[in-house]
């Protein structure tokens, strides 16, 4: 998002400066736009927006949206980015009324509120009948290498702000099931190379600049989160611009393991007729 300062030049915005330089962020954007429609008039609610990227490509897709989060910080920082009707919430009750929502887009928040199922069942209350909902989370499974790098490398489910590592897929499926769900789309993404390489960087980060951080944010310390932490580390930043390229090739290796799962799960569901 293209913005004017004070001296009228434009700029980009944080958020989407280090979204330029992303790996996971990139590959869910792309599958997002792969099976959300054009939404026109419909009424969709962003759950767990953090710090309002993802939010902005979503809002791209038309539609009327309402992004929501549980951190004021996020709030913040996401408002910058989308300017409107951003609502802080709790994650056990919605301030919404039944069936308000034609969609909503529920993007790695499960794994970071403690009664999941609370949650899953005021998703169902606030969408339409018929309602369409993707549901994006970490997925844990006996391959997933990566994850016992984390634990063994001192990135605990602490820094990443989880209560739970994830989810294995049939498992997530059979709750929603449960839930009143009806899976329509279930595919995983981020394969080992770029889930080491995002290790990787979240262990330098968590060296360099996690550690000083003591607020405890919804999402962890492993993230910037705001414009001002941003530019006190843009000078550091800038030498991870320069090796991106080089990264995002590494990456390109996921290719070649098309037969393993990834490291995240996206699902599209429908709400079922009661």
């Amino acid at each position: 998002m293209k913005k004017e300062s004070a001296e009228g030049e434009s700029y980009e915005s944080w958020q989407l400066r280090i979204y330029r330089h992303s790996l996971k962020k990139k590959q869910k954007v792309k599958l997002l736009r792969s099976l959300i429609p054009p939404l026109d008039n419909k009424l969709c609610l962003d759950l767990g927006c953090a710090k309002g990227t993802i939010s902005y490509f979503l809002r791209q897709m038309g539609g009327r949206w309402v992004s929501v989060d549980l951190d004021y910080t996020n709030l913040v920082a996401a408002k910058e980015l989308v300017r409107e009707n951003v609502v802080q919430i709790e994650p056990h009750r919605f301030p919404f009324r039944n069936g308000s929502f034609d969609v909503v887009v529920a993007l790695d928040i499960l794994e970071h509120v403690e009664d999941d199922e609370d949650c899953l069942r005021e998703i169902k209350r606030t969408l339409k009948e018929k309602g369409e909902f993707y549901l994006s989370t970490p997925s844990v499974g006996w391959f997933h290498i990566v994850n016992l790098l984390k634990r063994k490398s001192g990135l605990t489910l602490e820094e990443y702000g989880h209560v739970r590592e994830g989810y294995k897929l049939k498992v997530l499926i059979k709750r929603l099931e449960q839930e009143g769900f009806q899976v329509v789309f279930s595919s995983t993404y981020s394969r080992f190379f770029t889930e080491f390489i995002e290790y990787v960087l979240n262990l330098v980060y968590n060296v360099v600049f996690g550690r000083r951080k003591k607020e405890k944010l919804r999402d962890g310390r492993l993230t910037i989160s705001s414009a001002q932490e941003y530019k006190h580390h843009q000078k550091k930043l800038r030498l991870y611009n320069l090796v991106y390229p080089i990264l995002w090739l590494l990456s390109q290796g996921d290719r070649m393991l098309f037969f393993l799962q990834g490291y995240a799960l996206l699902i599209h569901a429908q709400k079922s007729s009661p």
